[in-house]
């Protein structure tokens, strides 16, 4: 970024810069005025935000110095902003810290402590130089001083003080001197006129006019009440002072302490009116100008930033969108890898149930009947075969109730035949609105979980039961079935063994709901939902 000092020979700028920072003759303003607008312009045309910024803070100072504190602040806030733009380096910080000190000055003069002393201490805090951090501690203590709080001025200008063996700068010495003595005076501690005409003598040996007006008004109000002879004579040399700059705030500070030293009642009427017109003017100004400030500030961030707001804009909707997307892409598919799984994880099991099925068929079953074949006729040998036969019965019952079943087609039927299959003499099966029910709206893994459970109540029934009246009902609402099994059985304390619970996990694998109830004598019901 080209700096302003590239757009310039350095010698005009620090030429310029001295004249505003020490005007000595009436036309040192207007003319500084003149050069640090038009390298103002030239910065805005060249999009040198750091030239810019530079011309902005010569222009605040200018306007201040002239009694114009609302171009003063619009042109200090608005290189604030600019310097918003900027990466932070000790320049940009350096400036930061000027501007803070700018309008903290501004607002002292519109009798705003709170927001004063606020701007001071965000300059303190980026402070890097002692001069600095003597000027904002002398600031800050000139602010309690305007509200009568002698004693925290005090307490806050000491720490200024305590680095004047630090400081070198010869106005500083002088500034912190006037103000510590002029304190001394309020607090009627000894010691204040030495110090006071230690800073006047300062200040008079580098010919810096403008500095002697807070000494002489000062001395002025020392000598008030001490000698009123003196006390008019240095208030008369500080309106001296502010005719010669041309700084219309010192000239109506200077003329106000004339008029109060007057005996005359007309001036004495007209000081106290002018006083409270002085005041209710800067609060009606003060409110006013405020409100201007943040409305402008509003209207100023909005024109420079439209463009890049409304690109973050579209950036973090973007964004927002992306994030949003990836989000509920991820939701679904761990939801869908999840409910995969947890598919895989049954068809494993159905799977692994089918293939023990097959091999207690291939391999144990027909191994008993081979045995059951060789023993067939040997002697004695009935006992033997009953046992064998019963083996034989278990492990085929065992395999039946595991093997594959095809649930894809005719489940209707499949299930009608599985319940059909347990009615004995003495155990009647009874159905009800199972052909009715729309089963080909229930995923596979449903229906085949179903089945199992449903056989698995039928061979509890069978074992343990003694119900001569079983009775499976079905009813159908939307995509789920309400399955009702009930019995007139000798029932339970419901004690759930392998074939309840195994019933159990396979309606909450597919997550379904399952509930039993029963007591001794009162036969068992089943209520399932899936």
């Amino acid at each position: 970024m080209t700096s302003v000092k590239a757009q310039v020979s350095t010698d005009s700028v620090v030429f310029y810069e001295n004249m505003v920072a020490h005007p000595q003759d009436l036309n040192h303003l207007p003319k500084a005025y003149i050069f640090f607008n038009t390298q103002k312009e030239k910065a805005v045309q060249q999009k040198d935000t750091m030239s810019q910024m530079f011309s902005l803070f010569q222009l605040a100072r200018i306007a201040y110095k002239s009694g114009s504190y609302y171009d003063s602040e619009s042109a200090a806030v608005e290189a604030l902003q600019l310097s918003d733009q900027l990466k932070e380096t000790d320049y940009n910080t350096h400036f930061r810290k000027s501007l803070y000190t700018q309008l903290g000055i501004l607002y002292r003069e519109q009798n705003n402590k709170a927001k004063a002393i606020d701007l001071y201490q965000k300059a303190l805090t980026i402070a890097t130089t002692t001069r600095d951090s003597a000027v904002i501690y002398n600031n800050i203590a000139n602010i309690h001083k305007d509200a009568d709080d002698y004693q925290n001025a005090n307490r806050v200008l000491n720490q200024a003080y305590q680095l004047l063996p630090r400081l070198q700068d010869t106005l500083m010495h002088a500034l912190i001197l006037d103000n510590k003595g002029f304190l001394k005076f309020k607090l009627q501690e000894p010691g204040a006129l030495e110090l006071m005409l230690q800073a006047l003598d300062l200040r008079t040996q580098i010919n810096n006019k403008g500095a002697t007006y807070p000494s002489y008004k000062n001395l002025a109000l020392f000598y008030a009440q001490r000698d009123s002879t003196l006390s008019k004579s240095y208030a008369l040399k500080a309106y001296e002072v502010a005719n010669e700059l041309n700084s219309a705030s010192y000239k109506e500070d200077a003329l106000a302490l004339l008029v109060s030293m007057s005996n005359d009642p007309y001036s004495v009427a007209y000081k106290t009116l002018n006083d409270s017109l002085t005041e209710a003017n800067t609060l009606r100004q003060n409110k006013f100008a405020l409100m201007k400030y943040d409305v402008s500030q509003k209207e100023r961030q909005a024109q420079a930033s439209a463009l890049q707001s409304q690109r973050e804009k579209s950036k973090r909707q973007l964004f927002q969108i992306i994030a949003l997307g990836i989000a509920l892409v991820s939701v679904l598919l761990y939801l869908a890898l999840k409910s995969k799984h947890k598919k895989d994880k049954l068809q494993q099991v159905y799977h692994t149930e089918s293939r023990i099925s097959k091999k207690v068929h291939d391999e144990v079953a027909n191994e008993v009947y081979h045995v059951i074949t060789k023993i067939q006729g040997t002697a004695k040998s009935d006992d033997i075969l009953d046992d064998l036969e019963h083996i034989y019965n278990k492990t085929r019952d065992i395999s039946k109730e595991h093997s594959a079943i095809d649930v894809t087609d005719k489940f209707s039927e499949l299930l009608n035949d599985l319940l059909l299959s347990y009615k004995t003499d003495n155990t009647n099966i009874i159905t009800k609105n199972l052909s009715k029910t729309q089963w080909e709206l229930i995923p596979d893994l449903k229906k085949t979980a179903l089945y199992r459970v449903l056989q698995e109540l039928m061979i509890n029934m069978r074992k343990h039961s003694k119900a001569t009246v079983v009775l499976i009902s079905f009813e159908q609402t939307n995509k789920n079935i309400h399955i009702l099994y009930k019995d007139n059985g000798i029932g339970t304390n419901l004690q759930k063994g392998n074939g309840l619970t195994n019933a159990e996990n396979r309606i909450k694998s597919i997550y379904g709901t399952i509930t039993f109830e029963s007591q001794v004598n009162t036969g068992f019901k089943v209520k399932i939902k899936v």
